[in-house]
């Protein structure tokens, strides 16, 4: 994946980190959804940063020194969208419209009466 790439989010699931760190909330403003799509703004090796969705700079220790940086979300939790869809690269640049299958998304409700 490099920068400029559509991108769906497969894993935003963030109760697990939520649980362990109580400090979330203070590093991470803004997170990605379940199967939103975003464009990539920054890739590193297991770390990218979304044009849609920004953080603060937080302080993080590397190596001993103390830098100031956006945090970003593990690479694993996006694929890229033809990748997704199924679409090869020589299907997504032919001309014309394509049809392609959606993915089975369960849908929930959340019954705060229950």
């Amino acid at each position: 994946m490099k920068v400029g790439d559509s991108v769906i989010c497969v894993d935003g699931d963030f109760s697990a980190q939520m649980n362990e760190n109580a400090q979330f909330f203070e590093v991470f403003h803004n997170l990605p959804k379940q199967y939103s799509t975003y464009t990539l703004r920054e890739v590193e090796s297991t770390r990218v940063l979304l044009e849609e969705v920004v953080n603060p700079e937080a302080p993080f220790n590397l190596a001993g020194v103390t830098i100031w940086t956006e945090p970003g979300f593990d690479i694993k939790r996006f694929r890229p969208l033809n990748e997704f869809f199924g679409i090869t690269e020589e299907e997504d640049s032919k001309e014309g419209l394509q049809t392609i299958e959606s993915p089975q998304v369960e849908e929930y409700t959340l019954d705060l009466n229950a």
